[in-house]
């Protein structure tokens, strides 16, 4: 199982190579949300190699906060041959469970409140449910039916935790696999176990029929390792892009680089100076897990550093882009708040991603819009036909 990829299966290709060997081996393999956002790789092609990754990989999914449109596109074709399973929202066109060809695991997704706040203005079609009221009806399915739960859930580790009790308390067993929080704990044994594997393609958790859990983690980097053929061609683009940017390294004031808040906002300085027609939007998350703690930062690393669609960020503006977002914010009901003096603001992501300035990389977002069904066929036949 995995959770909070973040769509950084380009730059981690043991990630994928490490789930098809387990694949191989007879495990089911399944997410528990946010495989899409967060990177330079889904800035430049939209979720693409993440859905091909998924339907060429993945035997089951439960959607998360990020890249939540995709998942009810996705969920919502009867071409997508991929259960996104989710049991607590009203209104999900996917399956509310799924039971595995063996007929020993019934599989089911949450989201949790917090979660789904953070997509709900942009989804009025869909309602939260209580987790718990709804996992109640499937537990008492996979018992009459003699089947293990396994619950894929974006809510948090810790009120997993207490889900993990609430169900015992039931009378329900279940294993939870726990997404969306990127805590630092990753396992909770009792009363029913709740685990995680690491996050951003750096690990899994995996769990056998005799009830053993395992909490793998990969190696970081990658370049020597080949990619799996389902994303190779896109991670050859992905670096020609990369190796396109100008050769830079910019040194860092050492007590900015052990100063994590001072750090971002030095960096969104960078950014501005390098696209001072836009502005600079910033992950303050992957400022902490992305970039080196160091005294010099590359063109490339910078990067990396992209926004998610529904987090609070440091913005830098230029004046035509602040009149911009003005306007967008109350179109979509978002927040612009000035902060100090000058052109800084925190903001939501998802109001700096509707303008096109959101990285360095100043031509990541294409144009025309394309037709999501007729490009995954493409490259789906394209992909069969050269394995």
């Amino acid at each position: 199982m995995s959770n909070d990829v973040h769509s950084t299966i380009l730059s981690c290709p043991s990630f994928l190579n490490r789930l098809a060997e387990l694949r191989a081996q007879g495990f089911l393999i399944a997410d528990s949300g946010d495989f899409f956002e967060g990177t330079a790789e889904y800035d430049r092609f939209l979720g693409v190699p993440e859905i091909l990754a998924l339907q060429g990989l993945y035997d089951v999914i439960a959607p998360g906060n990020h890249g939540f449109d995709l998942y009810l596109r996705l969920a919502s074709d009867e071409a997508v041959h991929l259960p996104i399973v989710n049991s607590n929202l009203a209104g999900w066109p996917g399956p509310r469970y799924w039971i595995d060809p063996s007929g020993k695991y019934l599989f089911t997704g949450i989201i949790g409140r917090q979660a789904f706040s953070s997509i709900e203005p942009r989804n009025d079609r869909l309602s939260f449910i209580e987790p718990l009221d709804t996992l109640q009806v499937i537990a008492r399915r996979a018992i009459a039916s003699g089947l293990r739960l396994i619950v894929l859930s974006h809510q948090g580790f810790q009120r997993d935790v207490l889900l993990s009790q609430q169900l015992h308390d039931r009378g329900y067993p279940a294993v939870i696999f726990s997404g969306h929080c990127h805590s630092e704990t990753n396992y909770w044994p009792h009363p029913n176990p709740v685990v995680k594997g690491p996050e951003l393609g750096r690990g899994f958790a995996s769990l056998d029929d005799r009830g053993r859990i395992v909490v793998e983690s990969l190696p970081l980097g990658g370049d020597e390792i080949a990619p799996h053929p389902l994303v190779s061609s896109y991670v050859k683009a992905y670096r020609t892009v990369i190796d396109s940017e100008p050769s830079l390294e910019i040194e860092i004031d050492p007590d900015v680089a052990e100063d994590r808040e001072r750090f971002t906002g030095w960096v969104v300085d960078k950014l501005a100076a390098l696209n001072p027609t836009g502005g600079a939007f910033l992950n303050r998350g992957s400022v902490r897990e992305s970039l080196p703690s160091s005294t010099h930062i590359t063109a490339s690393q910078l990067i990396r550093v992209v926004p998610f669609p529904n987090e609070l960020e440091i913005v830098r503006l230029s004046v035509e882009v602040e009149k911009a977002m003005q306007v967008l914010g109350e179109l979509y009901g978002e927040s612009l708040i000035q902060v100090g003096g000058g052109d800084t603001y925190v903001t939501t992501t998802f109001l700096g991603g509707r303008l096109s300035a959101n990285s360095i990389l100043r031509s990541t977002r294409p144009v025309n819009q394309f037709d999501l069904r007729s490009l995954i066929r493409q490259e789906l036949s394209s992909t069969r036909a050269a394995t």
